[in-house]
């Protein structure tokens, strides 16, 4: 009887509790009685925030356990878990403990993300990435720095504006006792350079280290029959100077170099002698600059 098969073909197979029915055998010859297949309990899956899942197989006592997984940048502080069909879930020290299960379901396990640290550089540069979420609790994070030109990570200060211990050695800087978001900050050095001074027909003759970006000063005087009024100031580095009164102030150093003042006479030094063609007395400064003449008749 045709009919009569089709029927017991989609018949419905009894509920057993904790089994979840999956099909029927095709039993053609067999009448007497039928046959269905059933999975072993009913499947609870566990969502994770980072979209990472398990899952467990309830049996008939309908409640289960899953080991808590570790997501890096999540912590189970302050976690929850939801779930579906009536199901109930507690977290435990080490697991999640589900009961009253009655069919397939899913539950969602909230995490609490952990803290990120976002580092910044003046006159330098963070290397990818600039944030970094700390992927356990009580971990630290690292960051490469490297500075700008004329600058350097040697003598630079660091700090951070929410509460993390930040350090830099070499050009790693590391963040640690992170408990909050946070923004870190290394503020690079300017790098120093040797100028030196060499003072011409004067005293001061020495050697200073001089910060890119900021001034150096000389204190220096000038010998006898010399003086600082008008002296010349010349750097053989690009840097430039400048003199009032016994102070040298060099500016815009970029490199080590020789800075040098030449100090003026404070009145001319002359040769004199009579010339044999005109009888008029000559008076030269040391440089043969013609200062003075003078109608040798009249002496």
């Amino acid at each position: 009887d045709k009919t009569k098969d089709a029927a017991d073909k989609t018949k419905k197979a009894p509920e057993i509790e904790g089994l979840t029915y999956e099909s029927t055998m095709d039993l053609t010859y067999a009448t007497e009685f039928d046959v269905y297949y059933y999975k072993d309990g009913y499947k609870v899956t566990f969502k994770y925030p980072d979209g990472s899942s398990n899952y467990i197989n309830i049996g008939p006592s309908k409640k289960g356990s899953t080991s808590k997984l570790e997501i890096n940048g999540y912590t189970w502080e302050n976690a929850s878990v939801s779930c579906n069909n009536g199901v109930t879930a507690n977290i435990e020290d080490t697991k999640i403990a589900v009961n009253n299960v009655t069919k397939d379901s899913v539950c969602t396990v909230n995490l609490t993300m952990l803290p990120t640290v976002t580092m910044t550089a003046s006159n330098g540069r963070v290397g990818a990435p600039v944030s970094k979420t700390l992927p356990h609790l009580g971990d630290s994070l690292t960051f490469t720095v490297t500075a700008n030109s004329y600058y350097q990570t040697s003598g630079a200060t660091v700090s951070c504006t929410n509460g993390s211990t930040i350090s830099l050695s070499g050009n790693t800087v590391t963040v640690s006792n992170i408990t909050k978001n946070d923004t870190c900050r290394v503020n690079m050095a300017p790098q120093t350079y040797n100028v030196t001074l060499s003072v011409v027909n004067g005293s001061g003759n020495t050697t200073k280290g001089i910060k890119y970006g900021s001034t150096g000063t000389f204190t220096v005087s000038a010998y006898s029959d010399y003086t600082t009024s008008g002296a010349r100031v010349s750097c053989n580095g690009g840097a430039s100077g400048s003199i009032s009164g016994n102070t040298v102030t060099i500016r815009n150093v970029n490199k080590a170099q020789t800075c040098t003042v030449t100090m003026t006479l404070a009145k001319p030094i002359g040769e004199y002698w009579i010339a044999n063609t005109d009888g008029y007395i000559r008076e030269y400064t040391s440089s043969g600059t013609l200062v003075k003449t003078t109608n040798g008749s009249s002496l």
